[in-house]
């Protein structure tokens, strides 16, 4: 008998339940809202749990007052509007019942029909550009087991619901407040941050400060202009810098002049959250987060050493010592300090290597390239934010199996692969991580890419990962070695003149399809976030094949995702 179970977190909630759900179809009578335990002794090596605050200002003609709302939940924002009106009835009637009854209310709001949706299921709804249609299903479930509980029913059936929200009710006033809250929130992405907003600020080709030695230099047999961590030379992009300095975990600072300290946070918001993937990818980014410094604050975060900043103070500007790459964003402009370290541990090679080096020497890294120009057209086509995102976080992730890769090449072993697929079963599927067309292109990725990477290891997001990455994959419904990413990067490739060999191709879908058919749900769940915003055409495309055995495995593996609880089309 299961007496009380606690969980770290609420990923690990939902996955039990889940698999209860698969199981023995117990979820129906399962109660989130439960009393709650006493809490787990607290691990000293552990940080503490994140808490998540809003704070709204008002101004009045002799006073400025503030008030703060603090939960565990990253939707807090959503509240802002009632939090508004009550410190505005505040400094009106200066009661303290004013307060106290904000408390009550935002406490007491009905959340007992709010679905509860894995990383997986909320990855699906940002890909999807109908979620409403895929997930209506699934909302109007959680609704009618909310009422059951006793809570308020909701009509999900709305002309206007975008799929992506949740509406709860909260009593303000003596009336009724509709607050939105989203649902499609990875673990650390905090308020109604634009990560769009974050490129078309930084795009500009010549955003970045030429620094004072403008030939190009080497290390590790690689070229580089700014640091060796940042760059591959004159023509890297300004976002690929930023990005490369979040994940080497550079000190990297925004200042907006003139700006209200909320506008600056949104920058510091979307830049940690590529620097994370949203917490999906490199855990706990936001102990490196200070939304808003000034010179003194900043004097006191280089003890850490590692920080995503912002200011409205022009002063830090001048202090090249406290930075290691500004952000304007005024202007568009950043600036890599003169006074960044440039030594580091690993780091050897400083001479231009012998060889063919012309394609070395163009002033970036084609792969660069082609996510910038993924991410430029993304835009111009006007796709979602929440699209925007997951390519972003999708070449992180990359970027860290490319790491792999890299220690499997030098040091023979890695702590951020898969295990190896079984070789008497599936011949030719090698062990998950990324896919590289040829060893040709391979190699060149490795060693364009071996500095970040170097500078990457050295960080202690490197840690961290290490520390939670076998436990993703020993959670994972399809299974450690199932190589997700691996399979849907070569089945999907943009490179028209690569097409897996048909043997090959034969082989990844028996493999989909022995993992795909026998499986509980959550794995048609992971394999439809695996997929993206590509859909399920790749299977179609294939029941035209001119093999059989590509022909049943793809009908084989439709007939198994019609039955998926999200009502893909």
């Amino acid at each position: 008998m299961i007496i009380g179970l606690r969980f770290l977190s609420e990923d690990d909630e939902i996955l039990f339940v889940q698999h209860l759900d698969s199981a023995m179809k117990l979820h129906e009578n399962y109660n989130p809202n439960r009393p709650t335990l006493p809490p787990l002794p607290r691990d000293p090596f552990t940080p503490p749990p994140t808490l998540f605050c809003k704070t709204v200002i008002k101004k009045s003609a002799t006073k400025i007052r503030s008030l703060t709302i603090v939960s565990q939940y990253p939707w807090i924002g959503s509240f802002e509007p009632l939090v508004s009106l009550a410190l505005h009835e505040f400094n009106e009637s200066e009661k303290i019942e004013v307060i106290t009854s904000l408390y009550a209310n935002l406490n007491s709001a009905d959340v007992s029909s709010l679905p509860r949706l894995s990383v997986s299921e909320r990855t699906i709804m940002r890909c999807a550009y109908e979620p409403a249609e895929y997930f209506l299903s699934i909302f109007e479930a959680a609704a009618d087991r909310g009422a059951r509980r006793g809570g308020e029913m909701h009509d999900m059936l709305a002309e206007d619901w975008d799929g992506i929200s949740f509406t709860a009710s909260v009593r303000y006033s003596e009336q009724m407040q509709e607050v939105d809250l989203p649902v499609y929130l990875y673990p650390e992405e905090i308020g109604d941050f634009s990560l769009i907003k974050l490129i078309t600020t930084f795009s500009a080709l010549d955003a970045i400060h030429p620094p004072a030695f403008l030939d190009l230099r080497w290390r590790n047999n690689a070229p580089f202009l700014w640091h060796p961590h940042l760059d591959c030379g004159a023509r890297t992009h300004p976002f690929v810098l930023l990005l490369n300095a979040l994940v080497t975990e550079k000190r990297v600072l925004f200042l907006g002049s003139g700006r209200t300290g909320g506008e600056v946070a949104g920058y510091v918001h979307a830049a940690a959250a590529a620097a994370g993937g949203g917490g999906t990818v490199v855990p706990d980014v936001l102990e490196r987060v200070a939304s808003v410094v000034n010179v003194g604050d900043l004097i006191g975060l280089q003890r850490s050493a590692r920080f995503i900043a912002g200011s409205t103070d022009p002063a830090v500007e001048q202090r090249t010592d406290l930075w290691d790459v500004l952000l304007d964003i005024n202007s568009g402009k950043i600036t890599v300090s003169p006074q960044i370290n440039l030594s580091a541990e690993g780091m050897a090679n400083p001479t231009v290597p012998a060889g063919d080096i012309e394609w070395m020497c163009q002033g970036y890294w084609i792969g660069d390239a082609e996510f910038v120009l993924e991410l430029i057209s993304a835009i111009q086509n006007e796709t979602p934010e929440l699209q925007v995102r997951q390519l972003v976080y999708d070449h992180l992730q990359r970027f860290l199996d490319v790491t792999a890769a890299f220690e499997l090449e030098t040091c023979n072993t890695t702590l951020l692969g898969h295990p190896p697929v079984p070789p008497a079963a599936y011949p030719g599927i090698e062990s998950g991580g990324a896919f590289f067309r040829d060893d040709q292109a391979k190699s060149a990725e490795l060693c364009m890419l071996r500095n970040r990477i170097e500078g990457f290891r050295l960080s202690r997001g490197y840690f961290r990962y290490t520390q939670t990455h076998n436990a993703r994959l020993q959670k994972s419904y399809l299974g450690p070695s199932f190589p997700l990413r691996a399979l849907m990067a070569e089945i999907h490739n943009p490179d028209r003149k690569y097409q897996p060999p048909t043997a090959r191709l034969v082989q990844i879908l028996f493999l989909i399809q022995d993992t795909v058919l026998p499986g509980p749900n959550g794995a048609q769940t992971e394999l439809l976030a695996g997929l993206r915003t590509k859909g399920i055409a790749v299977f179609a495309a294939g029941m035209m094949h001119e093999r059989w055995e590509v022909r049943r495995a793809c009908t084989r593996i439709l007939w198994r995702l019609d039955w998926h609880m999200v009502s893909v089309r």
